[in-house]
């Protein structure tokens, strides 16, 4: 588009019509003379002593064809003067908006050349006095007027062909001095020239008649004017090239002209060469003027056509941002983009929101409100590991992409989080991976109680096998040896005993690893809850903890066994109740129902649960109580996976535990 618009401002050639009708102007006077036809006002003198013996009516007539040359030279010159004035005004326009320092400078020249021609004008009708006869005053003005305008026209166009191309320095200021300090000086070579034929005591009579050229120094102006056609303004052109300046060239020929048919003026004024010279005078003006609403033309037109290419590019860039813009909100994973924000020492201090997607704020939730200029720290300071700040200030400083996966406490997500360089700041993208998780840790689950299946199983089949046979065998040698003794008794009883207790122990280890069958019936969750709260109220009434009960209020009901349901949901329960201190727990159960899930969150504010016992928390056998079998979880667990559904724990050491169990509607 760009090189279009060069194009386009380069191809300064003018309508070949305005050449071909000026030449037709200029010679078409000529024309008319061979076919008989005459320009010149009809000479008539006055005679005053018979003028005051004639009656008024008479005596104006006489008096208007005596003034009729006057008049039309009058209008002819009339008409040149303010198409130069106004010429010089257009040309500083042209320059407001181009900033061409060659167009006010020829303009202000065209404006002094029309100063001397309207000196001309007042001084061949006597309104300014100067020494001499009228006649020779017309003829001397109009000579010295026309060589002004050819010598000025050729100090305005000259001045820049003396100027280096390699002068640079073209700064508005710079351009604005030339152009005062250039019109100040024609004004004062205009007043000087004027000044001086002021000062003349007389006019010297430039008219030889009798010569070829009677008025051989209206030659000067035409030499000066075919020098300036074939070498200065061409030059000028090439150097400035614009419509304005082709113009120039173009009024080259009426001048031409205007000083032939001057030169061939007979002595009398207003004569057919006199007013046809007075006549192509105008075209001078004209044209140059013509050149510069030419140039005004080709300015709009290049407007126009930036405005459009512009509208195009913005078109095309709002289509592009609309575009991305689809893409970015699209996007299932959140992008923030930041601004690194650098103290004095230009060590990346924080980072500042430029912009982020919608998936972002859905992420994060509401709980970390996102807008722009907020900090980094306070969107990711609570989620990222400590020193995160300095690993992000390594990104930006093309260090590698930084990547890991976190879990979010605050807003209770596994996320992966990226940041790549972005300018001066930094990208991060994230996305919620939690059920990505939670899928591995069921599958990891899933194996793990598999292996423990298998491994109870193999145990019990070993154990039982070798503890059946000491059954037997105790009972057996009990029945044989007959004795009295009491101490015997208590060793068969102790034996006894603890064979049963480590076959009651093999079969609560089989059941809490292995699927059991399920009577499954339709259940109100609620009423499943409160059944469960039932079954424990003994203990949170002996240990006096603050129950809450949050429930939605909803009708949903599940799939499941109640009875195996309520098991699970009590070790939790009782689990809770345990944890706490007796007199200050507060234990929460809320559900809560949201894109078809239904959840139960069983809060309590004990001793919690630590980061390594975190791991192990469902493994069987693994207890922290002093007289618990580590089967109350691992069964609890065992239930609600055969439910299809999840459960996990949250637990802040000396803060308190929640288990989060969660179904599908």
């Amino acid at each position: 588009m760009t090189a279009k618009i060069i194009r386009f401002r380069n191809k300064y050639n003018i309508p070949g019509q305005f050449i071909w009708l000026t030449f037709l102007i200029c010679i078409s006077p000529s024309i008319l003379n061979w076919l008989g036809f005459e320009f010149g006002a009809n000479q008539h003198s006055i005679n005053f002593q018979v003028l005051d013996h004639l009656p008024l009516n008479l005596q104006q007539l006489e008096v208007q064809q005596f003034q009729n040359g006057r008049f039309i030279h009058i209008i002819l010159v009339c008409l040149s003067v303010p198409i130069a004035f106004v010429t010089a005004i257009l040309a500083f326009i042209d320059y407001s908006i181009k900033k061409d320092i060659t167009t006010p400078i020829v303009g202000v020249a065209l404006f002094c050349a029309g100063c001397l021609d309207m000196f001309h004008i007042l001084a061949a009708t006597n309104l300014i006095t100067l020494q001499g006869d009228q006649l020779i005053i017309s003829q001397f003005t109009w000579t010295i007027s026309r060589t002004f305008h050819s010598i000025i026209l050729i100090l305005g166009t000259g001045i820049f062909l003396l100027k280096s191309d390699t002068d640079t320095d073209n700064s508005v200021q710079k351009d604005d001095n030339l152009v005062y300090y250039i019109s100040a000086i024609f004004f004062l070579l205009t007043f000087l020239t004027i000044n001086i034929l002021l000062s003349l005591k007389t006019v010297p009579d430039l008219y030889y008649p009798g010569n070829f050229i009677q008025r051989p120094l209206d030659v000067i102006p035409i030499v000066l004017y075919i020098l300036s056609l074939i070498f200065i303004f061409p030059a000028f052109y090439r150097k400035y090239p614009s419509k304005f300046s082709q113009m120039l060239i173009l009024s080259l020929v009426p001048a031409i002209f205007t000083q032939i048919h001057m030169s061939l003026s007979t002595y009398p004024l207003f004569d057919n060469h006199f007013n046809i010279a007075h006549f192509l005078q105008i075209l001078t003006y004209l044209i140059p003027f013509t050149g510069l609403c030419l140039n005004y033309l080709q300015t709009q037109q290049n407007e126009q056509l930036v405005i459009h290419t512009l509208d195009e590019e913005v078109r095309e860039r709002l289509n592009a941002e609309a575009l991305i813009k689809g893409v970015f909100n699209s996007s299932q994973n959140g992008i923030l983009a930041f601004h690194a924000l650098r103290s004095q020492g230009l060590t990346i201090d924080n980072f500042s929101l430029l912009t982020y997607n919608l998936v972002s704020q859905d992420i994060i939730t509401n709980d970390i409100q996102l807008y722009e200029g907020k900090l980094l720290s306070d969107i990711f300071g609570s989620i990222l590991p400590a020193g995160y700040i300095s690993s992000l200030a390594r990104v930006v400083d093309n260090q590698p992409v930084a990547g890991w996966e976190q879990y979010a406490t605050v807003i209770k997500k596994w996320l992966y989080i990226a940041a790549v360089k972005f300018g001066d700041g930094i990208v991060i993208t994230f996305s919620d991976v939690t059920n990505r998780k939670t899928a591995e840790q069921d599958l990891i689950l899933s194996e793990k109680m598999a292996l423990t299946g298998r491994f109870a199983r193999t145990i019990a089949h070993e154990i039982r096998n070798p503890l059946t046979n000491i059954t037997l065998s105790m009972g057996q040698l009990k029945s044989e040896i007959e004795t009295k003794e009491d101490d015997l008794d208590l060793y068969f009883d102790i034996v006894k005993r603890n064979c049963e207790r480590i076959n009651q122990l093999i079969t609560e280890l089989l059941k809490s690893t292995k699927p059991e069958e399920l009577n499954f019936v339709q259940f109100s969750i609620n009423s499943l809850l409160n059944e469960t709260i039932e079954l424990a109220a003994d203990r949170i009434k002996l240990k006096e903890i603050n129950l809450q009960k949050e429930f939605t209020h909803t009708s949903a009901s599940i799939l499941v066994d109640p009875g195996k349901m309520k098991i699970a949901l009590l070790n939790i329960v009782i689990n809770a109740v345990e944890a706490m201190p007796a007199q200050c727990g507060i234990l929460t159960i809320k559900t809560t129902e949201k894109n078809n899930r239904f959840t139960i969150s069983i809060l309590d504010n004990g001793i919690g649960i630590s980061s390594e016992n975190m791991e192990r928390m469902f493994e069987p056998f693994y207890t922290g109580k002093a007289k618990g079998t580590g089967l109350g979880l691992t069964s609890a667990q065992n239930i609600i996976i055969n439910h299809k559904g999840t459960i996990k724990v949250e637990s802040t050491p000396l803060i308190g535990t929640e288990f989060i169990i969660s179904f599908e509607l």
